[in-house]
């Protein structure tokens, strides 16, 4: 079976809009899905995430209808759900999050952001160079 991705293109909060200006991109967040769920409907997902739990974590996440754009990988899920599992409870990396969005090739080692987390999970050679609209736009979705 694939790997899917989610890509998050809802208003949201201040931050993912911030997100989007900065790296110049219609995506704020993404997140590795257990399997694509049905409109509206609810997944297992992983990722790292600021608001929950500034951490890698796991957990249910409902996808509101129009809030995300899936795209699957030619990746086998259980090899890319194996590496992101294993990075759970490491911390957010704010800086590295930042420094996704410069033409620069400098990595934190101060954990994960969620491209980064996603491009590792998928094996991407350099996963702290995407942001999420870069990670969309390798996986074939428009910026």
């Amino acid at each position: 079976m694939h790997t899917t991705l989610a890509f998050y293109k809802a208003p949201g909060r201040w931050q993912d809009a911030a997100v989007r200006l900065i790296t110049r991109s219609r995506f704020s967040h993404c997140e590795l899905v257990a399997i694509q769920p049905q409109p509206g409907g609810s997944a297992r997902a992983v990722s790292a995430s600021k608001r929950d739990g500034n951490c890698v974590r796991a957990r249910e996440i409902e996808f509101h209808r129009g809030h995300w754009e899936f795209v699957r990988v030619g990746v086998d899920m259980g090899s890319s759900w194996t590496k992101a599992l294993g990075e759970v409870g490491l911390p957010y990396d704010i800086i590295g999050a930042g420094l996704s969005a410069l033409p620069v090739d400098i990595e934190s080692d101060r954990g994960w952001f969620c491209s980064e987390l996603c491009a590792y999970a998928i094996g991407l050679e350099k996963p702290h160079t995407y942001s999420p609209g870069d990670l969309a736009e390798h996986c074939g979705l428009r910026r």
